[in-house]
C-alpha cells in the first residue's frame, strides 16, 4: 500500500522551517506565550517548547528510547490493532478516492 508519510495527508501535526523561525521571532520579540503560540499554529504547547528549547526535544527523545526498552510505551494489543484498522481504513479511502 501507498506511503501517506510526509505528504499532505500525513495527519501528524507538523512545523516547517518558517513557522519555527516565527514562533521564535514572535516570543523573543513580541513576548507571547506558549499557550497563544501553541493556539495560533495549531499544535501542543510542547511542541512549542520544543522549538523553543531544542535541547530539551533531545533529552526527553533519549529518555523515551531509555524507557521504551522495557515496553513502557507499548499499548495494548486491542488499542494496537484498533490503530492499525483505522489508519488502513483512512489509507484505503485515500486510495479509493485516487489521491493516493
Amino acid at each position: 500500500m501507498a506511503t501517506i508519510q510526509g505528504t499532505q495527508y500525513d495527519r501528524r501535526r507538523k512545523l516547517s522551517e518558517e513557522q519555527k523561525a516565527e514562533i521564535y521571532m514572535l516570543r523573543e520579540v513580541d513576548g507571547l506565550s506558549t499557550y497563544r503560540l501553541a493556539e495560533m499554529f495549531g499544535v501542543s504547547r510542547r511542541t512549542i517548547d520544543f522549538v523553543l528549547n531544542p535541547d530539551r526535544l533531545e533529552r526527553v527523545k533519549a529518555q523515551t528510547s531509555e524507557r521504551a526498552k522495557d515496553g513502557r510505551y507499548r499499548p495494548d494489543t486491542a488499542t494496537a490493532t484498533e490503530n492499525v484498522r483505522r489508519t488502513r481504513e483512512y489509507k484505503r479511502q485515500l486510495k479509493m478516492e485516487g489521491k493516493i
